[in-house]
């Protein structure tokens, strides 16, 4: 029974001394460039009901994933809430949108633990367009909080490079067609 006591201790102090080292403040960027027009391209991520054919945050990676519109489907203001297996709970919403320059987008994670804000801009000048996405996490202060902030953001970038691939995809399909 000491012993099981002494492991635990020594587990949870190793759990709290690891987070602390964790900023609060978490980011990542990924750059894509895409041979498709820059409105495609935007139209594609402004419009939430087009994620689901890009976005790994769709039923291409979730099969029970349950989406639900409270209101606009585009532009700022445009939101969904999800349910599923995979992704759990959460929301995600448009905070503002520049046509066909930049999109700031806010997601929600377990009811409301994790904030992440996306900032996505469009560089146009010439093809291919280069799309940078850049995402922020912030986390509390707790040092599991931490661990778990930095575990969203793995994950998280992980599923903005298979959707990048995708948006790309289709963006340079629809654009041949």
């Amino acid at each position: 029974m000491q012993i099981f006591i002494l492991v635990l201790a020594i587990i949870f102090t190793l759990i709290v001394v690891v987070g602390l080292f964790i900023p609060r403040k978490q980011t990542f960027t990924e750059t894509k460039d895409i041979a498709a027009d820059k409105r495609r391209i935007f139209n594609l991520i402004d419009d939430l009901d087009s994620w689901e054919t890009w976005s790994a945050w769709s039923s291409l990676n979730d099969t029970d994933l349950q989406k639900e519109f409270p209101g606009k489907h585009s532009g700022s203001g445009a939101s969904f809430e999800w349910k599923g297996s995979k992704m759990g709970k959460g929301s995600l919403e448009i905070v503002r949108a520049e046509p066909y320059s930049s999109l700031e987008i806010a997601t929600q994670f377990r009811n409301k633990r994790f904030r992440v804000i996306h900032h996505i801009q469009l560089h146009a000048d010439r093809l291919p367009v280069q799309l940078t996405w850049t995402a922020t996490v912030k986390t509390g202060w707790s040092s599991p909080s931490r661990i778990l902030g930095r575990a969203v953001m793995n994950n998280m970038q992980t599923d903005i490079h298979k959707s990048l691939i995708l948006l790309s995809q289709l963006a340079g399909t629809a654009a041949e067609a």
